[in-house]
């Protein structure tokens, strides 16, 4: 197949749940199939990725990102303003570029493309209207819950009436696409069976999620005693909530157990409300964007996913279980993955439940190894990324036998 591929960025560095799920697909899809790869991106900030591009596709085309005004100034605020009066998502229409729309019409005029995939809603807009491929849309989430979820977990009057439109913008975009498009790809059973139910759709499929085992396996000694663990780019809104709802409503009642337990949030950008949790308590470190995660896993006694805002499925999960790390989530932090509850994993969603697990895991080398060893045996066992990668081109073969 000969696949044009849009995405809103480049691949590296690898620092989120979606470019990592999308480079190890195509990394692999690439020996078999020539992909031609469409991005934003800066050609002299980006150089370096540029370069790295030859991992996952055979031809890298991208332009300029669309300017955003720096948060928290005028400028920010009047584009939000601007883009509340849209009728699309604010959140898909910041990445509007009449430069991607020429970009994708002039490689389908040189090219003749099986397939177009659509990697996210974002890219959606960019897609010129009278264009004669085959469109997939892979989601890594369900948007609209995500922001469903904002609305539910915002206390802030102004915000939530915020939350709530850009909500309906969401779901309605969202339906649109989905039911227009021949084929979706969702990342779990859970995103493919809300899209069945609630868009009425019978042209989704669901792949699992799979982790590298190899670079992500087990270091024991490297543990360091009460240390706990979050990991996440802490630059996107839920994560933001997991880590204030977290240091707010769960680390204190952990220190009241064991004083000297302390917090690793381990993520790029973290945003000045994030930083400012770090200000505050000495217990809790902020490293911002590092070059490689594993050694602050192996270095945690335990690790945290108290996410209350979500959708699509976290791979981080998989990663540091696959290092044989006791994980502590709520529900909707696991939602989409397949696990074990008790076994492999610990589901908590009360603060005074998961305290309660996070401070017994501190407490209980043997337990925590236990949690630990069976995690890693069970993604041996079930989430390897080549079988998921047959599974997909599986889907993408059958669309373009059709």
């Amino acid at each position: 197949m000969k696949i044009l591929w849009l995405k809103n960025n480049l691949l590296h560095p690898l620092d989120s749940g979606g470019k990592i799920r999308t480079y190890n697909l195509l990394h692999r899809i690439k020996e078999k199939h020539e992909i031609h790869y469409a991005a934003f991106a800066d050609g002299t900030r980006d150089r370096e990725y540029i370069a790295n591009a030859e991992e996952y596709c055979h031809h890298l085309y991208h332009v300029a990102p669309p300017a955003m005004p720096p948060k928290n100034t005028m400028g920010y605020y009047l584009k939000v303003l601007l883009g509340y009066l849209d009728k699309n998502p604010f959140t898909v229409s910041s990445y509007r570029s009449g430069d991607f729309v020429k970009l994708v019409s002039r490689l389908a005029s040189e090219n003749e493309y099986d397939l177009l995939v659509a990697d996210f809603l974002t890219m959606c807009l960019n897609i010129p209207g009278d264009l004669n491929i085959p469109r997939v849309h892979f989601s890594h989430n369900v948007e609209a819950m995500i922001w469903k979820r904002h609305v539910e977990n915002e206390t802030n009057p102004v915000k939530r009436i915020v939350f709530s439109r850009e909500r309906d913008r969401v779901e309605n975009f969202e339906r649109d696409i989905i039911r227009s498009y021949p084929l979706t790809i969702a990342v779990s059973e859970n995103d493919r069976d809300y899209f069945s139910r609630k868009y009425g759709a019978n042209n989704v499929e669901s792949i699992s999620t799979g982790v590298d085992i190899e670079y992500f396996k087990p270091d024991a000694g490297k543990e360091l005693q009460n240390r706990i663990l979050f990991l996440g780019s802490t630059d996107w809104m839920p994560y933001v909530d997991a880590v204030t709802y977290f240091v707010e409503s769960i680390f204190p009642l952990i220190k009241q157990e064991i004083s000297n337990a302390e917090l690793y949030i381990v993520g790029r950008n973290p945003s000045d409300s994030i930083k400012r949790l770090g200000e505050k308590d000495r217990n809790i470190v902020i490293t911002g964007t590092v070059p490689d995660v594993r050694p602050y896993v192996h270095a945690a006694s335990c690790t945290v996913v108290p996410i209350r805002i979500g959708g699509g499925t976290r791979i981080k999960i998989y990663e540091m279980m696959s290092m044989a790390k006791a994980v502590v989530s709520t529900t909707i932090g696991a939602e989409g993955l397949e696990y074990n509850k008790g076994q492999d994993i610990i589901i908590k969603d009360d603060p005074e439940d998961f305290s309660r697990a996070v401070v017994k895991l501190l407490q209980d080398e043997g337990y925590r190894s236990s949690i630990g060893e069976r995690a890693r045996e069970f993604v041996l066992a079930n989430c390897t990324w080549s079988s998921v990668t047959d599974n997909f081109i599986s889907l993408l073969s059958g669309l373009c036998e059709r």
